[in-house]
């Protein structure tokens, strides 16, 4: 039994495909016999564009995971619920909740034709979504809070994880503390952004202290940011992780 990881929403796009790159995150999560978004990107054109891509039916995916209120992982939100027929389970911290203002929309906002489409569950605790994938509860993250979630692979714990707000080191010590194990994958962003030496050696250590080396990184690592990884760690200890981009996991 496997779990396939695909990047659908990303700033980077896979070299010989039509999928769009664009500012922005979701992961696409086949598990256990269910199918999930994590977050949905900034733009719902992007995100229905590059889930065609995908050969992926809206009317396929069983749930979403929402990571914070961030527009960059919210925005396509509306979008998606506007292609559906059926009601979706979403699962997201209170914080990402949102509004739509004269000034435009900010957090996880739910337009009223979607809102029948939606059935929200409200994330404060350790969740587990299936048998083998997980949401962590929210950790503090730059003024908000922020989930990620854990795929309980048989090689041991895989970190999926918008942007790592809260420190790599962190989201290392949570997955111990529920699995008694560290990770040994990470997908998805370790904030870095911008060139700051400062950030990238910590993250390095977070990853180096955990024996984490199995690396997937993308969004708000940062080109700049990935480009300071691989001088600490190799340049082969860091995978790009564009949109139109998998895995595959042994569970």
């Amino acid at each position: 039994m496997k779990a396939t990881i695909r990047c659908i929403y990303d700033e980077g796009a896979e070299v010989g495909t039509s999928f769009i790159g664009a500012k922005g995150f979701s992961l696409l999560v086949d598990a256990d016999g269910k199918r999930m978004l994590f977050d949905v990107g900034r733009r719902g054109r992007y995100l229905m564009h590059n889930l065609s891509q995908a050969d992926v039916e809206p009317d396929s995916v069983d749930l979403i995971a929402i990571s914070c209120g961030q527009k960059d992982h919210t925005g396509g939100l509306a979008g998606f619920l506007r292609e559906r027929a059926a009601p979706i389970d979403i699962y997201a911290p209170a914080s990402a909740k949102g509004m739509k203002s004269m000034l435009g929309t900010k957090g996880m906002h739910i337009p009223e034709e979607g809102a029948g489409k939606a059935v929200l569950h409200e994330v404060n605790g350790w969740v587990k979504i299936t048998d083998h994938v997980h949401m962590s509860p929210p950790l503090a993250s730059g003024g908000s809070d922020e989930c990620f979630l854990v795929v309980d692979a048989a090689k041991g714990p895989a970190v999926l994880s918008a942007r790592s707000g809260f420190g790599v080191e962190n989201a290392v010590a949570e997955v111990r503390g529920r699995f008694d194990n560290s990770p040994i994958t990470y997908v998805g962003g370790a904030f870095i952004g911008k060139r700051d030496n400062a950030k990238a050696d910590a993250v390095a250590k977070a990853f180096s202290d955990a024996a984490c080396t199995d690396l997937h990184l993308n969004h708000c690592t940062g080109v700049q940011g990935m480009s300071m990884l691989r001088a600490i760690l190799g340049l082969d200890g860091v995978k790009d992780f564009y949109a139109g981009a998998s895995i595959e996991l042994d569970l």
